[in-house]
Parts: structure tokens; C-alpha cells; sequence
């Protein structure tokens, strides 16, 4: 049974700013029913609801970008038309509505939009309030546009960093269990709608604690950097390679049929074994081969090429297992 996916970051905030967007408007269109002013409490209603509707549309969905925008533009085209009909005096709406748009469409987009926002709202606000107070609106709406840019630009850069980081081994250099995880996750998905073959190759280097008890963990260090070398020269540029930890990696090997997976593994594990990578002994690998089959999850597939992985093993290592 596959587990639910964690919500990605850009989810939080949409549905977040989708929630506490609605709640804030709430209050205000029940005083504005309350005191008469029904144009401005129905416009308030109608924010209330096409605000909640997005959230909710990606709740259920779980896509961001789409509803990302359209949001952006709904809640910049509310922030236009209450200035419009309720006057100048609710400008003050621009500045936490331009913040938001930065946190839901890229910092170029957002910038743009509220740029176009801002002439728009020209002509309603030069009617009711002077010359230099319309100067200071604009100056003010700009640089709270130029430092909410700064900010979403350095967040964004920042979270792409850490999300890098959190997906690399940190000796290898290639995928973690982690992105792994992710990559085969979303191949499964995209199975629904495209049945695309592939195998799963996973390896694990033969008496590996013997070669750190002999030749100290330093040692050992080097012999999985050298082996991460020799597998990336093997597979093709479709292909991605992983580390699961300690001494077993995972090669997906995109468009491999049960047979080109097995002869894929076959050569790297002829390369592997005639590479000198200690002078006192061969080093060699044990690797199981599994095809996807089509309504598996995407642990069960993994499972079954680490099943056909340790079968390879208890065979007499330095082979290579196919998996049912």
C-alpha cells in the first residue's frame, strides 16, 4: 500500500494563504452587511468564496502552479474593484495582497502583475486624494514591491539549495534514499497515464565490512567513490543512480525491459570486478534485477530487486539475480 505524498512547500502556502485570506475577509463583509453597504459585503462574499474554492482546489489536486496564478490574479482583481467602488481609503489592501502574490507565482510574475495593479489603480485613487499623497501610495507600493522580490528571490534560491542538499549524498556526490524515494514515486504516477518500461538495479559490494576491518574505513570511503564512478560510466544519461546507504546502490535504468536491465547489470558487474581497486583482492558486487510490473507500488518494486539482490548473495556473490 503506497503511503499518502508529504505536501510540497508551495501547497502549504497556497492553502494556507487560501485559508487565512478568507477568515480575514470575513469579519469585514459581516460589518458591511450589517451597517448596508451590500455592494461591498457581496464582493466581499464573492472573495471569500472564489479564495476558498482554489485552496480547496488544490487540497484535492495537489497542483500549485495553475491554481497559483489564478489565485494571484483573483485576489489582484478583488484588490481592484473594492478601490474602485468602496474609494481610496482601502489602498492599505495593496500591501499585505502584493506580499501574497510573491508567495504564490514566481518573484518576475508577481512583480509584473502588481506593476499592472498599480496603474490601474491610478485613475480611482488621483479622483480622491492629492498629488503628493498618490506619490507617496506609489513610492511606497513600489518598495514594498522591491523588497518582498528580494525576499521571494533569496527564499526561493535558498529552499532550491537545501532541497538539493537534502537529496544528495554527502560522499558520493549522487541521489539519496530520499530522492530515490521521489523519482520512483513519480514514475509510478505517471504510469496512470503512459506505461513507460523500466527496471530497478540494485547492488551491493561483496565483504565490504571485511574491506573496512583490513584496509580501515577511509579506505572503504574511497572503494564506494570508485565504484559510484564506474556504475555512472556505465549507464546511459536516462538513466540515475543512488545510493541507499552503506554499500547499496540503485540504478533505474528508464525504458529497460527484464532482459536490458539484466544486461546491463552483467556489465557493470564485469567492470566492477576487473577494476583494481585493491591491490590484495578483487572487489566485487552482488546485484538483483526487477521490471516493473504494471499496478505495483513502488516499494514493492524495489523490494523485489533487493529480494533478487540477497538471493544473488546467498548464491555465492559476484552475480547477478533476476527477480520473478
Amino acid at each position: 500500500m503506497m503511503l499518502p505524498m508529504k505536501r510540497s512547500t508551495e501547497e502549504i502556502i497556497t492553502i494556507t494563504l487560501s485559508a487565512s485570506g478568507s477568515l480575514a475577509i470575513i469579519p469585514f463583509a459581516a460589518i458591511r452587511f450589517f451597517r448596508g453597504e451590500l455592494l461591498m459585503g457581496c464582493i466581499d462574499i464573492f472573495l471569500i468564496l472564489g479564495i476558498s474554492s482554489i485552496g480547496l482546489f488544490v487540497w484535492w489536486t495537489r497542483q500549485v502552479r495553475v491554481p497559483g496564478m489564478v489565485l494571484t490574479i483573483f485576489i489582484l482583481s478583488g484588490l481592484v474593484t473594492i478601490i474602485y467602488v468602496g474609494g481610496a481609503s482601502l489602498v492599505h489592501w495593496a500591501y499585505p495582497t502584493m506580499v501574497a502574490a510573491f508567495f504564490l507565482v514566481k518573484p518576475r510574475e508577481a512583480t509584473a502583475f502588481n506593476l499592472l495593479v498599480m496603474v490601474v489603480l491610478i485613475p480611482a485613487l488621483v479622483q480622491e486624494i492629492s498629488r503628493l499623497e498618490l506619490v507617496i501610495i506609489l513610492v511606497t507600493l513600489i518598495l514594498n514591491n522591491v523588497f518582498a522580490y528580494v525576499f521571494a528571490a533569496r527564499m526561493s534560491e535558498h529552499r532550491q539549495h537545501l532541497s538539493f542538499l537534502a537529496e544528495r549524498d554527502p560522499l558520493t556526490g549522487i541521489g539519496n534514499r530520499r530522492a530515490l524515494n521521489a523519482r520512483l514515486e513519480g514514475f509510478v504516477l505517471r504510469q496512470q497515464t503512459k506505461i513507460i518500461a523500466a527496471s530497478i538495479l540494485v547492488l551491493d559490494l561483496d565483504h565490504f565490512k571485511d574491506i573496512n576491518d583490513t584496509h580501515g574505513h577511509g579506505k572503504g570511503d574511497q572503494i564506494l567513490v570508485q565504484v559510484t564512478e564506474i556504475v555512472s560510466a556505465n549507464i546511459r544519461v536516462t538513466d540515475d543512480l543512488y545510493r541507499l546507504g552503506g554499500e547499496e546502490f540503485v540504478v533505474i535504468a528508464m525504458g529497460a525491459s527484464r532482459d536490458a536491465g539484466t544486461k546491463l547489470a552483467e556489465q557493470i558487474r564485469g567492470s566492477i570486478e576487473t577494476s583494481k581497486l585493491l591491490s590484495d583482492r578483487r572487489v566485487t558486487i552482488s546485484l538483483g534485477v526487477a521490471e516493473f510490473k504494471e499496478g505495483e507500488s513502488y516499494q514493492n518494486w524495489l523490494d523485489r530487486a533487493d529480494a533478487a539482490m540477497y538471493e544473488a548473495k546467498r548464491a555465492g556473490r559476484n552475480r547477478v539475480c533476476v527477480a520473478d
